[in-house]
């Protein structure tokens, strides 16, 4: 991982995050504030790294603070890539309607777990009485390519601006610990899309590259792209949500 675009902040502590898991081991997480990560700077570093990128990847956790909200923006004016994706996090305390909306102006593609789309939904007041019709109202709403819902193990629903449904199945796992498996969802699924694969096969390696995470402790322990392949290539088993089958 290039570390040229690291930043040292001599006066806030490194962000960290207290998490806790109840007995079903969900997560509940109180995040600290007031942290360097609500300081990011703009410079000619970022300016260069964001110029070159093919995706640029944010979410309204570090929107918090409007120190960091402003270097976002001028980012996003120096970006000229393919995809913009945010990774909506509706954290306690970290997020408001103004964030939301700004965010889903600058993104081409949404990610959000199903609990989180249930908030936007009804905070955006999206018409519809099923997930499907509300995402297409989403999309019909603000310009995006994507929409992209996770459903845990349950695996994933999306949607492209050409109006193409996919459900994909999640995988029947021993689960050690959850923390990163979104993340490695959102890896694997813009992977698949920098390297032109379907909607489908981008939503099947989100999933695979998940639920990999969600077997080991720690959210940032390596898995190779071979890995995830022999991973999906052993017929694991399928945990099926039937109110989105049809997608299949």
């Amino acid at each position: 991982m290039d570390d040229t675009c690291l930043q040292w902040d001599s006066t806030y502590p490194t962000g960290t995050v207290e998490i806790h898991f109840d007995s079903d081991k969900n997560p509940d997480y109180t995040i600290i504030e007031n942290v360097a990560y609500d300081y990011i700077e703009f410079n000619d570093a970022s300016a260069n790294l964001v110029e070159g990128a093919d995706c640029l990847c944010f979410g309204t956790l570090a929107q918090r603070n409007h120190y960091s909200r402003s270097t976002l923006q001028k980012l996003f004016s120096a970006f000229t890539g393919r995809y913009r994706l945010l990774d909506i996090n509706l954290r306690k305390n970290c997020y408001s309607d103004e964030t939301i909306a700004g965010s889903l102006e600058h993104a081409d593609i949404l990610k959000l777990n199903d609990e989180e789309f249930a908030e936007l939904a009804a905070d955006l007041r999206l018409q519809g009485d099923t997930m499907p019709n509300q995402v297409e109202e989403l999309l019909k709403r603000v310009g995006l390519k994507y929409c992209v819902v996770t459903l845990g193990e349950r695996g994933a629903f999306a949607l492209s601006k050409n109006e193409e449904l996919v459900y994909s199945p999640g995988y029947r796992i021993d689960l050690v610990d959850p923390c990163g498996a979104g993340d490695g969802f959102t890896a694997g699924f813009i992977h698949s899309l920098l390297d032109n694969k379907p909607l489908r096969e981008a939503c099947s390696l989100g999933n695979a590259l998940g639920a990999m995470v969600a077997q080991q402790e720690g959210a940032t322990q390596p898995i190779s792209y071979e890995a995830v392949k022999a991973f999906m290539d052993a017929n694991q088993p399928e945990i099926i949500d039937e109110n989105f089958a049809v997608f299949m």
